[in-house]
């Protein structure tokens, strides 16, 4: 028994649900060999079979989830005793190489064990119903989540970089908000004078310094591209007091806001 769900093609960018379904297959039920010109992933969620890429055959079982790649050509089959049940989704995106390189699937792999995929799977299956008028966004939800739990630990970079990188993403994702460099350096859990001191070597600039200048120019975008007032630029890139970010701005554009907001 196959179940196809009805999908609108939403065109979102970096990953983008397309086909969806699932089958109680019968005995040696088969596929291919064919290609597609989009992403498939198969989770096998009870019974046997085998999927063939190339000449490669690998036998999968209860938790597995295989992979199709676009324009690759595989077959794969039933068991003859205890034929699979699977739930497949099919995907595109611009996105999705990079994020698949960073998962289990990387350096061109196709097969993997997840039995922790199970229960993401089984929402598919079971909950699809309930999300009717937003199934493309359930899915993709689902997809996102799926890429996360086959992640591979990020050790590529050295960890000094890791620790600036999680810093500079901080404070540009909450700029506008009450930011200390302290409450920073505790959250990704280092010493604030180390942090500081690997910050400087790596941006030129003192988390500090690096804070204000996002702000300054943020700001800066604001009054004159947006037409906002001194004090709602002020306020929108965190500054609570008008005066001291005129002194700040001041001292880092060479005029004062106000002047910079002028035509």
């Amino acid at each position: 028994m196959q179940q196809d769900l009805s999908i609108i093609n939403r065109g979102f960018s970096d990953v983008n649900p397309l086909i969806c379904g699932w089958q109680h297959c019968e005995p040696g039920h088969s596929y291919g060999p064919a290609a597609r010109d989009y992403y498939l992933f198969h989770y096998v969620v009870s019974g046997k079979g085998s999927f063939y890429r190339g000449s490669v055959r690998t036998d999968l079982s209860a938790g597995s989830l295989f992979l199709i790649r676009p324009n690759e050509l595989t077959f794969y089959q039933a068991d003859r005793q205890d034929p699979w049940f699977y739930v497949w989704l099919g995907f595109d995106g611009t996105k999705c190489a990079e994020l698949l390189e960073a998962t289990d699937f990387a350096d061109n792999r196709s097969t993997v064990l997840a039995p922790h995929l199970n229960r993401l799977f089984t929402e598919i299956q079971t909950d699809c119903r309930f999300w009717q008028h937003s199934l493309e966004l359930f899915l993709c939800a689902r997809l996102y989540e799926i890429l996360a739990m086959l992640q591979r630990p990020q050790n590529e970079l050295p960890v000094q970089n890791r620790y600036v990188l999680r810093a500079v993403d901080y404070i540009k994702a909450n700029y506008a908000m009450s930011v200390s460099i302290g409450g920073i350096a505790r959250l990704i859990g280092i010493d604030r004078r180390y942090l500081c001191r690997i910050f400087t070597m790596q941006t030129g600039l003192s988390p500090k310094n690096y804070l204000m200048d996002i702000r300054l120019k943020r700001a800066a975008y604001y009054l004159a591209e947006q037409g906002y007032s001194v004090q709602d630029a002020a306020r929108s890139v965190g500054y609570q007091d008008v005066f001291n970010f005129s002194k700040a701005f001041k001292r880092h554009f060479g005029l004062p806001p106000s002047r910079y907001r002028a035509p």
